[in-house]
């Protein structure tokens, strides 16, 4: 009573890219936008636990340090850093009813 696992990725990868359809290219973009927001907010949250020495920025640097997160966060989707935007472009494929399984 064994049962065979396929050994096939449940995400798609690099080496697997997803079949392309007239909303592809916006449904990308969409899923590297999540992965950017999502890597800004947890940048953010880090940096706000770092502890302030004596020669703190006062509100420039509270306003400067949020855009900061963003930034970082958006280099690190660019390069698929999370690899995050992969799961999410398949998930908004398939609520498409687009999936080609």
């Amino acid at each position: 009573m064994s049962e065979t696992v396929s050994a096939s990725p449940a995400v798609p990868s690099a080496a697997q890219p997803l079949p392309l359809d007239r909303n592809s290219a916006k449904l990308q973009k969409q899923a590297r936008d999540f992965e950017a927001v999502f890597a800004g907010k947890l940048i953010n949250t880090m940096l706000s636990t770092v502890e302030k020495g004596d020669f703190s920025g006062g509100n420039a640097e509270e306003t400067f340090q949020g855009m900061l997160g963003e930034r970082i966060g958006d280099a690190m989707a660019a390069q698929g850093a999370f690899g995050l935007a992969p799961s999410v472009l398949a998930q908004l494929i398939r609520l498409q009813g687009n999936s080609h399984e």
